[in-house]
């Protein structure tokens, strides 16, 4: 079975109408075997479609009869009244019945597919007869499976109840009539409406139409002179009849139809005046018959000529050179030329001749259009010439042909050809399309160039052939109009042979005789040099067919150019066949005297001299640094900028780097050259100094570990030091130097042991030597623990805790003995350890890092140990100094030191005790004098000994440069319950401002140095007088130092005070007040916190304590 054509199929948005034979059809079949596919139901469809079709010829009532008769064949039953209403029955009929499925698409293609061919069967047969006697309406209960169904009938039999039953056993005939019977219902109803709105329509339409007319007319009657084509004036005839112009011109006659210009005449019309050339194209007539038999290509400007009408012909010409209209004789005999005008137009340089006939032999091709690919190419490349070569410009040149097929071809070789010289831009993705870019040399046919003209026109006459047939070339006005367009230049492409053969028209002939005898025609056309065209003999050189080419340049001139510059002096010197060169710019060099200056110079010829900047040199002197030099003549002062060196010297001392001319530096510190030369060097040898310490303190290490390997397997031994030996002082004076006030510990030294362990040595000197970062930074640290620890690391050496401290599972030391021997530490063992630590690179932290870092990952940033710096607590760090190694072959306890100790605030506490002294009357203080001699004669727990400790140890240890030359000989104590109490409420204040524990209610001990005994005795017994202040260098007040070098300086009397600083500032400047903000002045401020002078300018921040006498 075939299938039904594609393009008889229907939408897929119709719901299902088709049908199928009684012995196919049925829902049953949907799932069975015999189930039809959607092939045969599209057949099944079309034939029903068929079917309906042959009853075409059938009237719309005896078509609605049959469609009547068939629904009361299948619902007989309902009609007669014999319907049974009983459920039972229906549910009965519905189980022999197929089940109702939805509509499937298969259904509804093959219903979309005869519903076509149904609706072109009936819509015919509606159009032909109205009817209206019967109406089909539908009802919206329960959906199509219960609608009602009501057909009103006017017929023989009677009108028809009501009838209400399933619509899906409707066939596909009846489900169709239906469904064209609503469509003529509504097509019926609407018809009238639509007729009465389109009659409506084209009257308003015409009375618009008739109303710009007349606006119109009255218009161009207020005009003196109107314009128009001729096809425009045809169209609104009647415009011009409601004008009536009595005179009407016609430009061009020759071309105009005689139809076309009696539809323009009216009978308003006075005086015709036709102006024209009938010796050129005629009318074109497209009817071959009508131009044949009729003549109805002939103008009637042509008819009244021949007929024998006066006229008046123009003999003047102003268009062509004299030697193209001399080829017109035998058209216009009586043809002249103003010369003052053709005179002006000069010929084409780069051609011999100004006009002149190409011939060939090459044969023509026939197709639908004549056309010759030998003259094509040659029009092309001949073309081109002239606009690269020539100088022409390209819409000076137009290319016309005999026929519309030579013209299509000649395009699609010139856009080929200027696309490769780069005249037009290389064809992009879009040059597919038909129009592409516009030529910049026009095209055209003979017929359509009629009444154009150009500088240069190339014709290609197409026909070659043997037997000498023209075609259109035979016609004289074709002729007339090829040769009659240029001005400047004329270059006919065709075989003249083929032309001057033809026995028929002779018409060619005569030109092609008028060309010969004056040398214009030929095989070859010579092409000359437009600059030595005049030279003898003149560089030439024949181009003779296309496969020839034509040059892109004068490449056959050997001469010089020797044209003038555009300057008109100089002429160019380049060679002639050179690619195309411009002559606007001269660069000859010639002499000129500046502006302004007339110092002499050169230039180009093409360069403007205001343009030019003098450049002799001329001399100055630099305003700054006084020194002569030069520079151009042209350059101001302003802009001049002296070379010399600059005479200033940089903050830095040194002479500044830069020229006079240039700013100096504006940080000298870092753009000072010396002063980075000196840095770098400074760097380098510092490098190379710790690379030799570094070298020197390995190769130290790998001696002694050398030395004392043999003792490898000596005993551990402890040397008890000699407490008269030099030896032991240092140790005793490390001890007592490194004590805070902080702590309350006032030691005496009783015994130094010197520790030998060679295994001990030997694990930490191959750690030195091999392992350690920096092995150059080896210390003496304080380390304290218990009894039982001092054993266990004499015998077996440092061992990391299980639990991590505030820095880590590492081994803690101090710089402070104070620190170390706290009890916490100690647990009562009274001993220290003093350790050589190899610190090597330290990490400085200020914070606690607890599980942080152990010795891999320390090693891992490069360092050896970490550092914890004093007053960093209130930031979680430490008060005082701590160092961390994570290494136990890192430390050697080479000292232990055995110490006794007294509280320092229970000796505080006893000074009320003493005995001694003497109160002083006016005053209430009593001062107390402790010689050195009372350490040796007094307990160690005695007030006296505690007090010389106290400052003796505070003495010392605050040297910046070491205590050695100084020793303590007196220690005077003061005590003062006036001062003390307003000390102690200035104290209290500062606690409640800032807090019981911050470091600013904490007092310090500082010294006061002055230069005799009796001032001392004034500030113990009523404390400083501002008054009495002689230097302000760093701010107003009382000058103080923790340093007890610096105050030894301003005298032998030494003042040791508790300090209040409170909130201290920064530094500052001659006899200034302190800040309201601030509480004291720290100058100088040491790495530890200490300062080198605090200025006070309240007393009673300051309580004067000891006074301490020296040697």
């Amino acid at each position: 079975m075939e299938k039904p054509p594609q393009a008889n199929r229907g939408s897929r948005s119709s719901c299902r109408l088709a049908g199928y034979p009684a012995s196919a059809s049925g829902r049953s079949h949907r799932r069975g075997l015999l189930a039809p596919n959607k092939e045969e139901r599209r057949q099944h469809a079309a034939t029903a479609a068929a079917s309906s079709n042959s009853a075409g010829a059938e009237s719309v009532e005896s078509h609605i009869a049959r469609v009547l008769a068939n629904f009361e064949q299948r619902f007989g039953q309902v009609l007669s009244g014999k319907a049974k209403s009983n459920k039972q029955q229906q549910q009965k009929q519905q189980q022999q019945q197929p089940t109702d499925d939805p509509v499937d698409d298969e259904d509804t293609e093959a219903a979309e597919f005869a519903m076509q061919q149904r609706q072109s069967a009936f819509m015919f047969q509606l159009g032909k007869k109205r009817t209206t006697d019967v109406v089909v309406k539908f009802g919206q209960q329960d959906g199509l499976t219960a609608g009602g169904l009501m057909l009103e009938a006017s017929s023989q039999t009677g009108r028809l109840a009501a009838l209400r039953s399933d619509l899906w056993r409707l066939d596909i005939g009846e489900r169709c009539d239906l469904l064209h019977y609503w469509l003529q219902e509504k097509v019926t109803g609407s018809m009238a409406q639509v007729e009465t709105q389109l009659a409506d329509y084209l009257q308003v339409s015409e009375t618009r139409r008739r109303l710009q007319r007349r606006h119109c007319a009255e218009i161009v009657k207020s005009k003196r002179i109107v314009g128009m084509t001729i096809t425009g004036a045809s169209i609104n005839k009647d415009l011009l009849t409601a004008v009536k112009p009595a005179v009407i011109l016609v430009e061009e006659a020759a071309e105009v139809g005689e139809p076309q210009l009696l539809s323009c005449l009216t009978d308003s019309t006075q005086h015709l005046i036709l102006i024209g050339d009938h010796k050129q194209l005629r009318p074109q007539t497209e009817s071959y018959e009508l131009r044949i038999k009729y003549h109805l290509d002939v103008s009637m400007f042509e008819r009244l000529i021949n007929n024998g009408i006066a006229y008046d012909q123009l003999e003047l010409q102003n268009r062509m050179r004299p030697e193209f209209s001399r080829l017109l004789k035998d058209i216009y005999p009586n043809l002249r030329d103003n010369l003052a005008v053709v005179s002006k137009h000069e010929q084409i340089l780069c051609l011999e001749k100004s006009m002149y006939f190409w011939t060939h032999s090459c044969p023509e091709i026939s197709d639908r259009s004549y056309t010759n690919d030998e003259e094509a190419q040659r029009a092309v490349q001949l073309a081109c010439f002239l606009a690269t070569v020539g100088g022409v410009e390209p819409a000076k040149i137009t290319i016309i042909a005999m026929y519309r097929g030579q013209t299509a071809l000649i395009r699609r070789y010139l856009k080929k050809r200027m696309m490769l010289l780069g005249i037009l831009p290389p064809a992009g993705p879009s040059a597919a399309s038909a129009a592409g870019p516009e030529l910049p040399i026009s095209v055209h046919t003979v017929d359509l160039y009629q009444g154009d003209e150009n500088d240069v026109i190339i014709v290609s006459l197409v026909r070659s052939n043997r037997g000498s047939r023209l075609g259109f070339l035979k016609d004289l006005s074709r002729r007339c109009v090829a040769q009659s367009r240029a001005r400047r230049g004329m270059y006919i492409l065709g075989n003249a042979d083929c032309l001057a053969g033809c026995q028929e028209h002779q018409l060619w002939r005569r030109l092609i005789q008028s060309m010969t005898e004056v040398g214009c025609l030929g095989p070859r056309l010579a092409l000359v040099c437009p600059r030595h065209r005049d030279a003898t003999p003149a560089p030439r050189r024949e181009v003779t067919d296309a496969n020839e080419g034509f040059p892109t340049s004068l490449d056959f001139c050997d001469r010089l150019c020797d044209a003038f510059m555009d300057c008109g002096q100089h002429k160019c010197q380049k060679l002639c066949r050179s690619p195309r060169h411009s002559h606007k710019n001269c660069e000859v060099m010639v002499d000129f005297l500046y502006n302004g200056c007339s110092h002499p110079g050169q230039r180009k010829c093409n360069e403007d001299p205001a343009d030019l900047l003098c450049q002799a040199r001329v001399s100055v002197s630099c305003p700054k640094c006084q020194q002569s030099d030069t520079k151009p003549c042209h350059q101001p002062m302003s802009d001049y900028s002296c070379p010399q060196p600059c005479p200033k010297r940089l903050s830095c001392g040194h002479a500044c780097p830069e020229k006079c001319g240039d700013p100096c530096p504006a940080n000298p510190a870092k753009d000072c050259r010396t002063c980075l030369e000196a840095e770098r060097l400074r760097k380098e040898a510092l490098k190379r100094q710790d690379e030799e310490m570094q070298n020197l303190a390995r190769r130290e290490a790998k001696d002694e570990y050398e030395r004392i390997k043999p003792d490898k397997e000596e005993e551990m031994s402890l040397i008890k030091l000699d407490p008269g030996s030099s030896e032991f002082f240092d140790i005793q004076d490390r001890v007592t130097k490194y004590v805070q006030m902080t702590h309350g510990w006032f030691p005496k030294v009783r015994s130094v042991e010197r520790l030998r362990n060679v295994k001990l040595r030997m694990r930490f000197l191959s750690y030195r030597q091999n392992t350690a970062k920096d092995a150059s930074r080896v210390e003496l640290k304080f380390h304290g623990t218990s009894a039982d620890g001092v054993k266990g690391i004499t015998k077996e050496g440092f061992r990391l805790p299980q639990n991590p401290g505030m820095f880590g599972a590492g081994i803690y030391f101090a710089s402070d003995a104070s620190k170390s021997a706290q009890e916490l530490y100690t647990k009562g063992s009274r001993t220290l350890l003093l350790c050589e630590v190899l610190l090597g690179r330290s990490l400085r932290v200020t914070e606690a890092t607890n599980s942080k870092y152990n010795w891999k990952s320390l090693r891992q940033e490069n360092y050896d140990s970490i550092f914890a710096p004093r007053d960093t607590k209130n930031s979680g760090g430490v008060l005082f100094d701590e160092f961390v190694v994570f290494n136990p072959d890192q430390a050697y306890p080479k000292y232990i030191i055995k110490y006794e100790s007294v509280s320092g605030a229970a000796a505080l506490n006893e000074i009320s005790k003493l005995s001694m002294g003497q109160t002083q009357p006016k005053t209430g203080n009593t001062v107390v004098k402790i010689p050195a001699s009372v350490v040796a004669t007094k307990p160690e727990t005695s007030p006296e000994v505690l007090h010389y400790s106290i400052a003796n140890s505070h003495f010392l240890s605050s040297f910046q440069g070491g205590q050695m030359r100084y020793k303590v000989t007196e220690v005077w104590h003061n005590s003062n319950p006036r001062l003390e109490h307003k000390f102690a409420a200035k104290q209290a204040e500062f606690k409640a401002k800032y807090g019981a524990d911050h470091q600013y209610a904490q007092y310090v001990l500082a010294f006061h140095g002055t230069k005799t005994a009796a001032i001392v005795d004034d500030i113990m017994a009523n404390n400083f007088d501002l008054k009495k202040l002689q230097r302000c260098a760093h701010g107003f007040g009382v000058y103080l130092s923790e340093f007890a070098d610096v105050s030894v300086g301003y005298g032998t009397e030494m003042l040791l005070c508790r300090v209040l600083p409170g909130n201290p500032q920064e530094g500052c400047g001659g006899n200034q007040r302190i800040d309201p903000n601030y509480n004291s002045i720290r100058v100088n401020k040491s790495t530890d916190g200490r300062g080198w002078a605090l200025v006070i300018d309240n007393v009673d921040q300051i309580l004067p304590l000891y006074k301490v006498v020296f040697q």
